[in-house]
């Protein structure tokens, strides 16, 4: 949500969608969504956002299996200019295999001290196989998984059970991306070269 919100303030228009409101077998809010599911609810809101914004660039971005879930969902919309991620998880069907066919301009964030989803085996992966010419991949030290989100608490507990801890607050966290997403995406969506 805070990523929306600071969006919104930067007059960027955004549509989201709960992931975790698609259980597994029901279709209904649960704890176990389906990569199936995430990808119809990002179709979904790609052609909501076709209708509403014809024409206007759009970029999409996730965090977690959201952001893994983005690198499969390219598919759904030739038109997107570009995409950002927190701490993408790897997904099935592969989003590291999908961004080999991803040409689009992106922006990975990760979090160094990420024990849920570990960079090595996540996004720098993830990065490392984008066919994008114009790839960003940044690395907050001390940032965690789950602060690159609003509190969760089975994230939170999942991250108690594992190492590293993270090494700064998650205001401190929030802050940093939306100091790095913003100016990224003037450049990216508006060719503000200042940026």
């Amino acid at each position: 949500a805070h990523v929306a919100e600071r969006l919104a303030q930067a007059g960027y228009a955004t549509l989201t969608y709960d992931g975790l409101g698609h259980g597994k077998t029901t279709g209904k809010r649960g704890h176990t969504p389906t990569y199936e599911a995430f990808l119809n609810s990002v179709k979904i809101v790609l052609d909501e956002a076709e209708t509403r914004f014809p024409g206007v660039k759009k970029f999409l971005w996730g965090h977690s299996m959201g952001g893994g879930s983005s690198f499969l969902a390219m598919q759904y919309n030739p038109n997107i200019t570009a995409i950002v991620n927190l701490a993408a998880a790897e997904t099935n069907p592969s989003a590291i295999a999908a961004c080999s066919t991803i040409i689009k301009n992106a922006l990975v964030i990760a979090g160094a001290n990420d024990c849920i989803c570990p960079p090595a085996t996540n996004q720098l992966a993830m990065y490392n196989a984008l066919g994008s010419n114009c790839k960003v991949y940044v690395s907050i030290t001390g940032a965690s998984h789950c602060q690159f989100a609003n509190n969760n608490l089975n994230c939170s507990f999942g991250e108690l059970t594992c190492t590293p801890q993270p090494a700064i607050s998650r205001a401190t966290q929030q802050s940093i991306v939306n100091q790095l997403i913003v100016p990224w995406l003037k450049f990216q969506l508006e060719n503000d070269c200042t940026a």
